[in-house]
């Protein structure tokens, strides 16, 4: 299977969801985890609609950016949005990030946000980063752990169908893997972060942009894997239950995020 089939969670209005789940995430949150130096040279692996890779260019002028991603499709809508913004220090290309299409040495940082735990290869993608890497350079991989969300009061039927779409989109997803996994692609000085993810954690009612962001990312995976719930109207039927309980004020959904880095040894 490849990265693109894989990726379930896809719609049209996709890039337009990243670019509003990117201020629900913080883009201060995601250049404090980059912490760019002047003159870096950045690779964004599986950049999407291209608003992380976009924000290091526009704050770090001097800063050489590249966005890689295997639909051409999000590729199009990153470029067009980065030559809108006039960035000149930020190119686009369409490629695998299990095949990088880039010279050994090439960046001084190379970040993935979300990425990794829709890919079937996750080895190959750690020892592209790596490889790509300059000596001294840092690979960081951002993600949300599994099994992202702990729910209370604990409703089975919600369980049973977010367990659903869960095995189906991430079936071997586990991030306490990833600090040996880089170790094993040859980085080292291991930097392990677990925070409270700010997408899917709420005290009570989720608010109203984590409620559309909810049901723009749960409805095209149980379309996808309508046949586990008995069918597409069982489906939909899940989203609509699923909405209802992340807006009851008596909800609560915690998630964490672990921000993992390895640095390539001089």
């Amino acid at each position: 299977m490849s990265e693109d089939e894989k990726y379930i969670l896809s719609y049209e209005g996709e890039c337009e969801r990243l670019e509003a789940q990117s201020l629900l995430f913080g883009h201060e949150r995601a250049l404090a985890h980059i912490d760019p130096a002047p003159g870096t040279r950045l690779l964004d692996a599986g950049s999407g609609s291209g608003w992380l890779s976009r924000l290091v260019a526009e704050r770090f002028p001097d800063c050489d950016v590249v966005g890689i991603d295997i639909n051409p499709d999000y590729v199009a809508y990153a470029q067009k949005r980065a030559d809108q913004a006039g960035l000149s220090n930020l190119k686009y290309v369409t490629g695998s990030i299990t095949d990088l299409p880039f010279e050994e040495a090439t960046f001084d940082k190379v970040w993935s946000l979300m990425v990794l735990f829709f890919l079937p290869d996750k080895t190959a993608a750690l020892s592209e980063f790596a490889r790509v890497t300059r000596p001294g350079g840092q690979v960081i991989a951002s993600q949300q752990c599994a099994p992202f969300r702990l729910l209370h009061p604990v409703d089975q039927e919600i369980e049973e169908g977010f367990g659903k779409i869960r095995d189906g989109a991430f079936p071997d997803w586990q991030p306490e893997r990833l600090p040996a996994m880089m170790q094993a692609a040859g980085l080292g000085q291991i930097l392990v972060q677990m925070e409270t993810d700010p997408l899917y954690t709420y005290i009570g009612a989720a608010s109203a942009a984590q409620l559309e962001n909810d049901r723009n990312v749960i409805s095209p995976a149980a379309e996808r894997l309508s046949d586990a719930f008995g069918g597409k109207a069982k489906a939909r039927e899940f989203v609509d239950r699923w909405v209802a309980y992340m807006a009851d004020p008596d909800t609560y959904s915690f998630t964490s995020h672990w921000v993992v880095k390895g640095r390539k040894p001089i």
